[in-house]
């Protein structure tokens, strides 16, 4: 849904490439991303671009929007406005970590800082995911239903497991049992709702 709302703002910057200058990919993304706001004055309220007009036509001069060149808070309020999977503000905002029930985000946090933060686990990881990375669609349609994709998510839980910190093994250890019985949080979501009603899948503080 995300992907079809906006591709220009939305999509993985080189669509998820792995290349070798992520910073660079970043880069080209934000720039060939259309402008969707402009504010005139920090105090002004920001209104909407009509047009299409990407962040490299309008600093290059191709294209000028409220009669002026863009300045570098023009550019903050265009960063603000892109919403990839993984989001770069000085740090990695990994926007799908929140998808999930709260009992399941200690885990899913603590895998993405190993894998992100520890080199053999992140060589490990890559490993994995390497034959479906670029099936990020079918990930989200289909998930552990597919066999290369259950097989991926079970290498990368097995690579960041062992430099997890103690404190949060447990929590990966569920991760990694739920994904070995083909299954994932969506599948207790479901069965919480068949058991009790959709409002408990609202009211519950754990989804285990």
């Amino acid at each position: 849904m995300w992907r079809r709302l906006e591709p220009g703002r939305c999509t993985r910057p080189a669509d998820g490439t792995g290349g070798p200058d992520p910073a660079g990919e970043w880069a080209d993304f934000a720039l060939a991303a259309p402008v969707m706001l402009v504010r005139d004055g920090e105090d002004a309220p920001c209104r909407p671009v009509g047009d299409p007009v990407s962040l490299a036509d309008w600093a290059g001069g191709r294209r000028r929007l409220h009669g002026r060149a863009p300045t570098v808070a023009d550019v903050d309020l265009h960063l603000s406005t892109l919403w990839p999977p993984v989001r770069m503000r000085g740090f990695l905002e990994v926007r799908v970590l929140d998808a999930v029930p709260a009992a399941w985000w200690p885990g899913l946090a603590a895998v993405v800082a190993a894998v992100v933060d520890d080199d053999r686990a992140a060589d490990a990881a890559a490993a994995a995911a390497e034959p479906v990375a670029h099936r990020a669609a079918d990930a989200a349609r289909l998930g552990l239903a597919d066999p290369a994709l259950a097989r991926a998510a079970r290498g990368v839980l097995a690579a960041a497991l062992p430099a997890v910190p103690t404190g949060l093994r447990g929590a990966v250890e569920a991760w990694a049992e739920l994904t070995a019985a083909g299954r994932g949080p969506a599948d207790l979501v479901l069965d919480r709702a068949r058991r009790s009603g959709p409002t408990a899948c609202l009211t519950a503080e754990e989804l285990r």
